[in-house]
């Protein structure tokens, strides 16, 4: 987000593509540049594979949800999901944020 709020940068390319792990492949490649979750090429980055550019418009914030019916009707297995992605997802996450870009 630029300081007087979000921007919007128009891109052109011959790359389109909405499987991540796709895009993540054509960076490694040199193919151009992508917006991606952190969490996702947090590796790329520490190893040097990746480096992140446009640092001062970073992507707006998103939630991550876990939804599911009332909690007194909630079946075992659907609430070991739920923690199990919690779980992965915070690990992932805290993992990534010890990555500096600058």
């Amino acid at each position: 987000m630029a300081p007087e709020g979000p921007a919007k940068i128009s891109v052109t390319g011959s790359f389109d593509a909405d499987y991540g792990d796709v895009l993540t492949d054509w960076l490694l490649a040199g193919h151009g540049i992508a917006m991606k979750p952190i969490w996702e090429i947090a590796e790329h980055l520490k190893s040097g594979a990746l480096k992140i550019v446009l640092a001062d418009y970073p992507p707006e914030p998103t939630v991550l949800a876990v939804l599911y019916p009332h909690r007194n009707l909630l079946p075992a297995k659907a609430r070991a999901f739920a923690d199990f992605v919690v779980t992965e997802t915070r690990a992932a996450l805290s993992d990534a944020l010890y990555y500096d870009p600058r």
